[in-house]
C-alpha cells in the first residue's frame, strides 16, 4: 500500500515500510518484502547512476545486506512496465532454474490477476481499508 498526503505528493519524497500482509495470520515480511523488491529496478537503476523511484527505495531499504545481495541473483527475463490501464507491472525473473512472476500494483489489479482463493482475497482487501 502507499500512502500519499492530500494533495497526493510525498513531502520528502521518502517512502517507509511500514506493515505487510498476505492475508495470512502470519505472513512471512521478510519474503513478502523480498520478493516485493524483486520486481523493482532499484539495482539497475544503481549501477546505471539513476535514482530509483522512492517506492523501489524503500524496499531496498527494508531488507538486510543479506537480501539485498540475495536480489542479484534473480535474472531478468522481461518485464511489463507499470501503466496506469493495467494499474500493475509484471517482472519475470529466472533463479535457479526456477522462474518466477513477480507482480506489483493496485490490490485490486493483482488480486484480479491472481489465484489466490477468495476468502483471502477479502481478507487482503479489509487489511488495506482498515490501514489505508
Amino acid at each position: 500500500m502507499l500512502c500519499t498526503d492530500k494533495t497526493g505528493t510525498l513531502t520528502e519524497n521518502k517512502l517507509t515500510v511500514h506493515n505487510v500482509f498476505d492475508g495470512t495470520e502470519n505472513p512471512n515480511k521478510a519474503h513478502i518484502i523480498l520478493t516485493a523488491g524483486m520486481g523493482g529496478e532499484y539495482t539497475e537503476k544503481q549501477e546505471t547512476g539513476s535514482h530509483p523511484d522512492p517506492f523501489d527505495s524503500a524496499l531496498w531499504e527494508a531488507l538486510n545486506q543479506e537480501q539485498q545481495g540475495a536480489l542479484s541473483l534473480y535474472r531478468r527475463i522481461s518485464k511489463i512496465p507499470f501503466d496506469p490501464v493495467r494499474k500493475k507491472n509484471s517482472i519475470l525473473l529466472k533463479h535457479q532454474g526456477k522462474t518466477f512472476l513477480v507482480v506489483r500494483g493496485a490490490t485490486e489489479a493483482v488480486l484480479d490477476a491472481s489465484i489466490v482463493d477468495e476468502e483471502k482475497k477479502k481478507k487482503i482487501i479489509d487489511w488495506v481499508a482498515d490501514e489505508g
